[in-house]
């Protein structure tokens, strides 16, 4: 595994998600129940920011139609939206994360 440092503890508030760019590839990274998580920024549906969307009780929104996934395992949790009919989505890319002192390590793998 290769760590690289995304951010430090500073950063990432509880209940909070920041996006970091790591070798050309947006990650979100959230702080839920004191534990640091990393997934891709991008939603598995259509390629929606999900840094634009809402983050509640660890379930991230994704802006675009909807999509819900745990940021805890990157489970999607709920069918996208488009008009009337509802689409389904797969889990959302989860990346390993350390802490080291006051620095959040992610392993793109």
């Amino acid at each position: 595994m290769s760590y690289t440092k995304a951010a430090l503890i500073t950063d990432v508030p509880e209940g909070k998600c920041v996006t970091v760019v790591l070798d050309n590839s947006e990650v979100l990274l959230a702080k839920i129940d004191g534990a640091y998580y990393a997934v891709s920024n991008k939603c598995p549906h259509l390629g929606g920011r999900l840094s634009d969307g809402t983050l509640e009780a660890g379930v991230i929104t994704c802006p675009k139609h909807h999509a819900k996934f745990d940021l805890k395992t990157g489970a999607n949790m709920g069918s996208a939206k488009i008009a009337f009919f509802q689409v389904g989505v797969k889990d959302l890319q989860t990346y390993p994360v350390q802490v080291e002192g006051d620095d959040i390590l992610v392993d793109l793998c």
